[in-house]
């Protein structure tokens, strides 16, 4: 599979996970660069948008992301 298309401009890539490289690895390796479509911030951006992923929304966060898409 090939690499999340948000993965460059990712705001919790560049933001949270920029003080935390070996949290960072584990996450891009699991979902970045392999199971994007598993990432529930991938799952926001696509039906919200890029304005409506909260900054601290992990990509493991699959109920919150659920939550978030209920409300609109």
């Amino acid at each position: 599979m090939p690499a999340c298309p948000h993965r460059s401009s990712c705001a919790l890539r560049l933001g949270t996970f920029a003080a935390m490289p070996s949290l960072a690895d584990v996450y891009d390796r699991l979902y970045c660069r392999a199971a994007w479509s598993a990432c529930a911030r991938c799952a926001v951006m696509a039906r919200l948008g890029e304005q409506r992923v909260p900054r601290n929304l992990f990509p493991d966060e699959g109920g919150r992301a659920a939550q978030i898409l209920r409300l609109g």
